[in-house]
């Protein structure tokens, strides 16, 4: 739920806000990151409204009303490009009468507030595109337009060749923003349309955005709250049902950027891994396991940090299907977006919903043969906490391997107190278990880490 300063930040959109010029008084209506929540709000009145005053609002170090590069920079760079496609393709259209929308009389869900926003949505994307239009021109670059596909397309200005794909820019080297404002172009151009239903297939289709929200707060992210998307991303030259399914938390980098997870719809969940991460961590699993040559009695159980879109403990239930899962995931948003669009099969345990002994009883418990288990709701810190054995608790460990995203650690002493934590809980055999964790650091990051786990080690 919202707070009362994010509603009121929300309700100055039921009205027109103020809008100024260069050399009208200061600018003094919502801010641009207001400005792109408000874009996600369920009344579309509200949203339509936002997409509107999004054009007027000053960002990049423009004033107000002024839309050149910095400000279409600013726009995309606080994630706008998601909400504003959503809001876009809100409404539905009818590729038989040039992609206008469809009547409300035939199509309810075409209410004028709908389109009004999608609209203004587009009017916005529009003026990205215009700013990424100039950045390719500084480069020998014309944006044209194929009659056959009628689709964008760049022609190179010296050797008069064409390419359907936005060509790469000095300029966009190292910088994801200005990839997206050159994507950009061909995002509000469908790449077909649907022989039944006459309705278009875009590149990049939003199943789900959701705004940043407590509940979408991302565990390797420090606890900053970020926004977490669903997008289908169309396979160009493929058929309309041939896409790619990602889950993306904060703003979209663009069709080639990282990505939390993915799968092809089409397949069964745990049908392979899409990323080199997490088939590397597999493949350590899978060779600690089977180097832990003494017998148990029980099953050998493995614990996984974060869940993201299901792909690692369905591929585990898949091809090890006699090793216990347990996945540990705070995100309530994520937890759904798993469920609701990667049809992700497990049993879930709210961890808030459950005292000390309830949870540590049910922990005893190894979940069903045939599901995963998830303890929503609950970081990875904070369930080795619960978990953590008495010293003289002679039981055996829970976990035979532990493996998935690596928590986000500020500094070496928190990374050493989180390795210190796992060790004293007894969650892990201390000598026996596999732990693999990956997670994209930067160098000094990654040295942190490295030191913390040889201090933890000691």
């Amino acid at each position: 739920a919202a707070s009362a300063e994010e509603e009121d930040d929300i309700l100055q959109f039921h009205e027109a806000g103020p809008v100024a010029s260069a050399e009208d008084e200061p600018y003094d209506g919502v801010g641009l990151e207001e400005c792109i929540e408000a874009l996600t709000a369920d009344d579309p009145e509200i949203a339509a409204r936002a997409a509107d005053a999004l054009l007027d609002v000053p960002a990049g170090g423009a004033s107000s009303g002024q839309r050149g590069a910095p400000w279409a920079y600013a726009v995309v760079a606080a994630g706008a490009v998601i909400p504003l496609l959503a809001l876009v393709q809100r409404v539905r259209r009818d590729a038989r009468d040039g992609l206008k929308p469809k009547p409300a009389e035939s199509c309810p869900e075409n209410t004028d507030a709908v389109v009004a926003g999608g609209d203004a949505a587009l009017l916005v994307l529009a003026e990205v595109a215009n700013a990424a239009a100039s950045f390719l021109q500084e480069e020998g670059w014309e944006v044209a337009y194929d009659e056959d596909t009628e689709r964008p397309i760049f022609v190179d200005e010296k050797s008069g060749m064409s390419q359907s794909a936005p060509p790469a820019l000095e300029r966009s080297r190292g910088d994801w923003v200005v990839g997206v404002m050159i994507e950009a172009l061909t995002l509000i151009q469908p790449l077909d349309v649907d022989e039944q239903t006459h309705e278009p297939r875009w590149p990049v289709r939003v199943l789900r955005h959701v705004w940043r929200s407590a509940e979408s707060e991302a565990p390797n992210s420090n606890d900053t709250p970020t926004s977490l998307s669903v997008l289908d991303i169309a396979v160009e030259e493929g058929g309309f049902d041939e896409r790619t399914r990602v889950l993306v938390r904060g703003a979209w980098r663009g069709s080639q950027g990282d990505v939390e997870g993915e799968m092809d719809p089409n397949e069964k969940p745990g049908t392979a891994l899409d990323s080199w991460r997490d088939a590397t961590v597999f493949a350590a699993l899978v060779l600690g396991l089977a180097a832990d040559s003494i017998p148990q009695v029980k099953p050998k159980r493995v614990l996984v940090l974060g869940l993201r879109c299901g792909a690692v403990p369905a591929f585990l239930k898949r091809f090890l299907p006699s090793v216990a899962v347990d996945v540990v995931e705070e995100s309530a948003a994520v937890v759904s977006a798993a469920r609701d669009f990667f049809r992700a099969d497990f049993t879930e345990e709210p961890f808030g919903e459950l005292t000390r002994e309830g949870f540590r009883a049910r922990l005893d418990r190894t979940p069903p043969d045939t599901h995963y288990r998830v303890w929503s709701g609950v970081d990875a810190r904070t369930f080795l906490e619960a978990a953590a054995r008495a010293p003289d608790d002679g039981a055996a460990s829970f976990f035979d391997g532990v493996v998935g995203d690596l928590p986000f650690f500020s500094s070496n002493r928190s990374a050493l107190e989180f390795f210190r934590a796992m060790r004293a809980s007894k969650l892990v055999h201390p000598e026996r278990a596999t732990v693999a964790l990956a997670g994209g650091w930067t160098s000094d990051a990654r040295r942190s880490f490295g030191g913390a786990c040889a201090a933890a080690a000691a």
